[in-house]
């Protein structure tokens, strides 16, 4: 018995230079919108993508960029700074990107594109730039036309591409929801928080937040070995109360405050970034954030939803000071004025919010899910076929 490769006809490998030729046209037509490539966006409209103009006034010597074209940050293309120029569509960009087109009859402008995205294809271009600066790496497309790409007949690209577009539009749809019921949550939230429950609203006391509220103020330096979780700025999403990810204590050098399960980490560095979120384990955060508790479970969890209100962020901003390293402090925090309902009252708000909110981190999860196996289908089906042993007989 022997082992013998078995492939899938049809794939073959090419240099971009004998798919793709570099296009050098100047823009004369001054109505001719500007784009920009970006990293995660391609090719989008400056002025749009932008809200200002970041571009020059004079762009008499912006590139043209056809439908189908692509065109890259010739600078950062180690990055991933490419771009698609949609069908029926053109524009122009600045001279600082390389612009080139497809030949049509061998491959599709957004297979290539989709190609040439994929992370394994960008860590090659790593390798191809100029220059001793790292973040300045120049890679023309004299160097990079001779990369070899495996790609199929052009039939079956638009096979490939038509399982991917259904896949985005379903991950598309999630984020619509998302969208929806994060809408609804704040919605709900703002309503509660103001008007509390129409059904069972009874009086409320208003206090200020620092007399239901406390400060945790227990810290430490974590010593090599310290397993804790540890949160820090980097590891919040903004204005959504998702926890993105957690690092080692053991990792980190410098003072760390201690939190413990139902806490509420808010940053007071760049309030106006919105991260809050209130944590389930105990572990350390960094000292940008303050460590923020009740007197009982119910109490730190309804006073983790009044600092998700926008009510309170709002306030949080016309406390901050500082221009570079923009900051509030727990007093004027402290300072807020909070209605406070019964035990009963609180109890149920924080029921409703917190099942609302369930539903949406279920969502983001599912929307996590969808992207992680978009990239590993898109892998698959755009690097070609897998190569099977099968055991054949003699």
């Amino acid at each position: 018995m022997s082992e013998k490769p078995i492939t899938t006809d049809g794939w073959r490998m090419v240099r971009l230079g004998d798919i793709a030729k570099e296009r050098n046209e100047r823009a004369a037509d001054k109505a001719v919108e500007v784009f920009s490539i970006t990293k995660h966006h391609g090719a989008v409209p400056s002025l749009e993508y932008f809200d200002r103009e970041v571009f020059s006034r004079d762009t008499s010597k912006y590139k043209l960029m056809k439908s189908g074209d692509l065109a890259y940050a010739t600078i950062h293309l180690d990055e991933g700074s490419l771009g698609l120029m949609g069908e029926d569509t053109s524009g122009k960009v600045s001279p600082m990107y390389t612009v080139f087109s497809v030949d049509r009859s061998q491959i599709i402008p957004e297979f290539l594109y989709k190609l040439m995205k994929l992370p394994s294809n960008v860590s090659r271009y790593k390798r191809l730039g100029e220059g001793s600066i790292h973040r300045r790496k120049s890679v023309r497309f004299k160097t990079l036309r001779s990369l070899q790409f495996y790609i199929p007949s052009v039939k079956t690209q638009r096979v490939i591409l038509n399982i991917l577009g259904n896949i985005d539009e379903t991950i598309e749809r999630t984020g619509d929801v998302i969208v929806k019921s994060e809408q609804l949550r704040d919605s709900l939230l703002h309503e509660l928080l103001t008007q509390g429950l129409p059904w069972h609203h009874t009086e409320w006391e208003i206090v200020d937040f620092g007399k239901v509220a406390m400060l945790r103020k227990e810290y430490i330096v974590p010593n090599n070995d310290d397993q804790q979780p540890y949160v820090g700025l980097e590891h919040i999403s903004s204005l959504n109360g998702v926890l993105l990810d957690t690092g080692k204590a053991g990792d980190t050098r410098s003072l760390k405050a201690n939190f413990l399960p139902e806490d509420t980490l808010y940053n007071k560095l760049r309030p106006n970034l919105g991260k809050v979120i209130r944590v389930d384990f105990s572990g350390v955060c960094s000292t940008d954030l303050l460590v923020i508790f009740g007197h009982t479970v119910i109490d730190s969890r309804f006073l983790s939803w009044i600092t998700r209100s926008k009510l309170f962020y709002k306030h949080a901003l016309r406390g901050t000071a500082g221009t570079r390293m923009p900051r509030t402090s727990w007093k004027h925090l402290a300072s807020f004025k909070v209605g406070w309902p019964g035990l009963e009252e609180r109890t149920k708000i924080v029921s409703i919010l917190d099942n609302v909110d369930g539903v949406y981190k279920t969502l983001q999860a599912t929307y996590k899910r969808q992207q992680l196996l978009m990239e590993s289908i898109s892998r698959d089906l755009l690097t070609g076929p897998k190569i099977i042993r099968a055991k054949q007989g003699k």
